[in-house]
């Protein structure tokens, strides 16, 4: 017999923790695919530009910092690189190129 869908997965028990993780970040997670499709197929592939666009890193920060928060709220975890700050507009730890580390 089945024992329903949350047997196996008990994350999934109970009000809000059944609604995906990145369910309030979709337009953020929306909105940064197409920016890093379009460079990527109008500037990277035709070899025109290897630096990804400041605003596509920004919208990458906005998507991961929206992850994390609702992570924290739904689980209590702190991440080491979250701020108290809120600053989301931080670009200090993005790569700018393809392959290039992160700085600090």
């Amino acid at each position: 017999a089945s024992r329903g869908r949350s047997a196996h997965r008990p994350w999934l028990m109970g009000g809000q923790a059944s609604e995906p993780i990145d369910a309030p970040c979709k337009d953020l997670q929306e909105q940064y695919n197409a920016c890093h499709t379009k460079w990527y197929r109008d500037e990277f592939l035709k070899g025109k530009s290897m630096e990804i666009p400041s605003e596509c890193r920004i919208l990458w920060d906005k998507y991961t910092t929206c992850i994390k928060r609702n992570v924290s709220k739904r689980y209590g975890v702190k991440f080491e690189d979250e701020d108290d700050d809120d600053d989301d507009d931080d670009l200090s730890e993005t790569p700018n190129k393809i392959g290039e580390k992160k700085s600090r």
